[in-house]
């Protein structure tokens, strides 16, 4: 069985037979720009798995799982689920605690997604006596490329600055997401003379009451991307 052959794939193939420079010519330029793609390929030994969730915990202590259920996975989450974007929810209800997870569509605004759950959290009333308030947390799964270890003979808080400048240097070459560990959270230290305590009749209680109402632990807002402390 035999298939005639167009006249432009005729002209083709008798033009590369005539003049085989040429045909080797073409032959060279292929595999230059073969092996020049090979070097803008991305590879990697897993597919990137990005699971954007946002968590609705609540405690009930003393309440069993039952009472958990119908008291508080029941209320809260028919108002959850009319929040945009979501995809699927998982409920649970044990011994003293309410957990629900929600994962939202894959490239959704979590920051968005975060405030519209709270939003409609405190829209809901009716939760039992003796619940403590809702928790929201914000949390995605991402595989981990490499870990990169920094020690030398420095101070912790050098460390801590060396893995700073680090993180901003993996930034400005496309690296947006970097998370820090082995460093501790920095810590104010406040020294109080028990001559100042007497000559202002005040004690250490009295102190760090007012610390601890003038102290702001809430976050601001969201930094998405790049490594921030």
């Amino acid at each position: 069985m035999t298939r005639e052959l167009s006249g432009a794939t005729r002209g083709v193939l008798s033009y590369f037979t005539r003049h085989r420079t040429a045909a080797n010519l073409l032959l060279v330029l292929m595999m230059v720009l073969g092996l020049a793609s090979t070097t803008q390929i991305r590879s990697q030994f897993f597919p990137d798995i990005i699971v954007d969730r946002v968590t609705v915990s609540v405690k009930w202590q003393g309440a069993g799982p039952e009472d958990v259920d119908n008291g508080i996975v029941a209320v809260l989450e028919p108002a959850l689920l009319a929040v945009e974007g979501i995809e699927s929810s998982e409920s649970s209800a044990t011994q003293g605690r309410a957990r629900i997870l929600l994962e939202f569509e894959p490239g959704w605004d979590m920051a968005r997604a975060a405030d519209d759950v709270k939003v409609a959290v405190d829209a809901v009333s009716g939760l039992p006596d003796g619940a403590d308030d809702p928790k929201i947390t914000r949390g995605a799964w991402r595989d981990r490329v490499t870990d990169v270890i920094i020690s030398g003979p420095v101070s912790a808080e050098q460390l801590g600055r060396f893995a700073d400048e680090f993180s901003a240097r993996l930034f400005r070459v496309g690296i947006t997401r970097t998370t820090i560990r082995g460093v501790s959270a920095q810590e104010i230290i406040i020294n109080a003379p028990e001559i100042s305590l007497i000559r202002n009749d005040v004690t250490l209680q009295q102190i760090a009451s007012a610390i601890a109402e003038e102290a702001e632990a809430d976050p601001a807002g969201d930094v998405a991307g790049g490594a921030a402390r």
